[in-house]
């Protein structure tokens, strides 16, 4: 198994397992914008990587992109999965992984190392999880590296860009392969067509056919918000454009399901910053 990175170091545990850690963690830019990447490189192991490849854990997310041969992955003592050229294997903080070449092809692949408090809450709000995911062969992981070695402020700035852009990209990828992105996609739909209604627990869980605890995970990692907080936001900004075309304030709150013009109002300011009446006087001014 070819060496992590230089900033790396591996500790051995009793449990057969090795640890690395980062020595260092990242330019000042980077912990300015909460995405500390440690660095790339590319490696090539010869066939029979993954039998030799012991369990390990990382403190730090990795993503391997493997360019050139066919290879294995396991996480948390998992099954094996396939590794072909152009996915990209993520592994998260705390993860048991191994993963590496078969026993006859070789496993080239491009690395890139980082962590931060804006990858810990990817990883919480599950935009960022661990497995194989499809990313192309295009050397993207190769090119931020390279833009890391660059000093220059919009060098760092770039690579920043471009790990969240491959990020939002493979959690897209995942979404599109969820089985359950259809109730997801039909509890939205709902939310869309009745935008008067006041949305009980039970009302979205029967149109999920989910728990309401698996319907919530799920409607984080394909939204970014909870249910409750995606209807607020549907509704304050269908109320803005409401107010835009004209609308009362009155009239707005009632196509709307609030049941005063001063609970609407309230929301409304508390979403804003201002008030119904003051947005309506914006939007005459201009």
């Amino acid at each position: 198994m070819a060496p992590l990175l230089e900033g790396i170091t591996a500790l051995n545990t009793n449990n057969n397992r090795r640890i690395y850690r980062p020595i260092s963690g990242g330019g000042e830019i980077h912990r300015r914008y909460g995405l500390w990447i440690i660095g790339g490189q590319t490696t090539r192991q010869a066939p029979g990587g993954m039998k030799n490849c012991p369990l390990r854990c990382f403190d730090f997310y990795n993503l391997s992109l493997l360019t050139e041969g066919e290879g294995l992955a396991s996480f948390d003592g998992g099954s094996q999965q396939h590794v072909r050229e152009g996915d990209c294997v993520v592994v998260t903080p705390g993860m048991v992984n191994a993963f590496g070449s078969t026993d006859d092809n070789i496993y080239i692949e491009d690395t890139l190392l980082f962590l931060g408090p804006v990858a810990d809450r990817l990883h919480e709000d599950g935009i960022l999880s661990a497995g194989v995911y499809p990313l192309g062969t295009q050397r993207k992981l190769r090119t931020i590296a390279e833009m890391v070695r660059d000093p220059s402020v919009s060098a760092q700035l770039n690579a920043n860009l471009a790990l969240m852009q491959i990020l939002m990209d493979m959690y897209n990828q995942k979404c599109r392969q969820t089985p359950r992105r259809d109730a997801i996609e039909e509890v939205i739909a709902a939310i869309k067509r009745a935008p008067e209604r006041w949305w009980t627990v039970e009302d979205l869980v029967e149109i999920s056919g989910m728990s309401y605890g698996k319907l919530r995970r799920s409607f984080i990692a394909q939204t970014g918000v909870c249910p409750k907080n995606y209807i607020e936001q549907f509704k304050m900004h269908r109320a803005a454009e409401l107010l835009h075309n004209g609308n009362s304030i009155a009239d707005t709150a009632r196509q709307l399901g609030y049941r005063t013009a001063y609970h609407f109002s309230s929301r409304f300011r508390m979403h804003f910053g201002t008030s119904p009446g003051h947005f309506r006087l914006k939007i005459k001014r201009i």
